[in-house]
């Protein structure tokens, strides 16, 4: 099947991440395929949210990656024919004229013909708090010898809060990382924590990041709002996507944010959207010893 630009939004799930990582191999390709056509009548995308315009009518200044990264390795990866900019949007959409937070992005710019370029393809690779930027240039490895990079725009983002965007959270030292003393409630194997725990955890991380509010704003719809004028600002009518983990809940949230404004999500390992954190957590944990059974059988 096709994914043309003026039919309906096209979702895959897997969860088998072998099977996943096929499935969303061959979906994707099968989208490079296709070729644009004129959107249909009563297709047209979401227009932009009020008091938004200034934000999605801007343009981004794709250059040199220099200056992005935060770790040695990414700052090496970042080089050309990758081009980087910043994004610029609101740190409280409630409050649009309000403090303004960056956004950092990374492209790898169509590869064949101009004239077959669909559009761009957007990355997020999980976490939360995974690098999109960091993903989109491992990705172009991956699909080297792919029509993908031929047809679309490779686009990475780190969600605000993560990696180059700015400002970004940062509740412990680089020292205290190398001694393994950046536990958090995230993982089930952090330990017991209790509320005081919790509190303490979130008063240290907003005490390193600029204060409660950045850490109140950095949620998955603020996100998924943040994606939207992503996708204008590169130019598309409407999104292509593709999201891994918790990459999968984002996409989700956006499309039931802007549905008129999702052309195709590709989702591989799908976090479920309807459950709450506990069994989220529990379902996690019965993938993980599933797949190590399987690991361990082979």
């Amino acid at each position: 099947m096709a994914l043309h630009d003026s039919g309906p939004p096209v979702i895959r799930r897997a969860t088998d991440r072998m099977g996943a990582a096929v499935g969303a191999t061959v979906v994707l390709a099968l989208a490079t395929a296709c070729t644009s056509t004129p959107t249909a009548a009563g297709d047209e995308s979401q227009p932009s949210p009020a008091g938004l315009a200034a934000y999605y009518g801007q343009k981004p200044n794709f250059g040199s990656c220099e200056g992005y990264g935060s770790t040695p390795g990414e700052k090496k990866l970042y080089a050309k024919p990758f081009e980087c900019a910043r994004l610029t949007v609101p740190l409280d959409y409630r409050d649009p004229k309000g403090k303004t937070i960056q956004v950092a992005v990374l492209r790898l710019p169509a590869q064949g013909d101009p004239g077959q370029r669909i559009g761009s393809l957007v990355l997020n690779p999980g976490g939360p708090g995974g690098s999109g930027m960091t993903q989109a240039t491992t990705f172009s490895t991956a699909f080297a010898k792919s029509p993908l990079l031929q047809r679309f725009d490779l686009v990475g983002f780190d969600p605000r809060g993560v990696g180059s965007s700015t400002p970004a959270i940062s509740c412990f030292t680089d020292q205290e990382r190398d001694r393994g003393e950046d536990q958090t409630t995230l993982l089930a194997s952090s330990g017991k924590w209790s509320e005081d725990d919790t509190r303490r955890l979130a008063e240290r991380c907003a005490q390193g990041s600029g204060g409660k509010e950045i850490l109140a704003a950095v949620g998955t719809r603020n996100a998924a709002r943040d994606m939207d004028i992503l996708r204008s600002a590169l130019g598309d009518e409407k999104l292509t996507y593709a999201g891994q983990s918790y990459g999968t809940r984002l996409g989700a949230v956006y499309a039931e944010m802007f549905p008129k404004n999702v052309r195709a999500l590709v989702l591989d390992g799908v976090v479920d959207p309807t459950l709450e954190n506990p069994p989220r957590r529990l379902t996690q944990q019965t993938g993980f010893q599933q797949n190590f059974e399987k690991l361990a059988a082979a």
